[in-house]
């Protein structure tokens, strides 16, 4: 039987056709009733997008710096030479520390400087010892130590 004209739907009635017949209904009408809260998170989540391209491209030119100057350091001709650049790039960031490192203890040996080689190759040792330069790096403190004369507890 069709309701009476002027006559009222129950209130339960209302509900059921307001209630979403899916999750994507109920998804759609979450965003229509609070926009700003859908706006602010997209906002959002592009900013985090934004940020991590951005240090992962600063990253990417610290390393070729830092690739560039290790490349000029053993471009030089003078060892002593090599010696001091590669000293200074031993502070900087980047994933050629450990090369570094030990390239720095090789220089420094050639030259004689046995206690920078040492130096060089004890943090090799100590600080990277995961890195496959650490068993050269043990082997050159050992050449160090006999060339040197010394007696070294490590």
């Amino acid at each position: 039987m069709p309701p009476k004209k002027g006559a009222k739907t129950p209130k339960h009635l209302i509900e059921e056709e307001q209630q979403p017949k899916n999750d994507l209904t109920a998804l759609v009408m979450h965003i229509q009733e609070y926009p700003a809260y859908y706006a602010a998170a997209a906002a959002f989540i592009v900013v985090c997008l934004i940020a991590g391209v951005l240090y992962a491209a600063h990253i990417n030119v610290r390393d070729q710096r830092l690739a560039a100057d290790y490349m000029r350091a053993l471009d030089a001709e003078e060892p002593a030479q090599q010696v001091a650049m590669l000293a200074e790039l031993t502070d900087r960031p980047g994933g050629l520390r450990d090369e570094i490192h030990y390239m720095l203890g090789e220089r420094a040996f050639a030259i004689g400087d046995y206690e920078q080689a040492r130096e060089a190759f004890a943090a090799v040792r100590e600080r990277f010892s995961g890195s496959p330069f650490a068993p050269d790096a043990t082997e050159g403190l050992g050449f160090v130590l006999e060339d040197a004369d010394e007696d070294y507890e490590g």
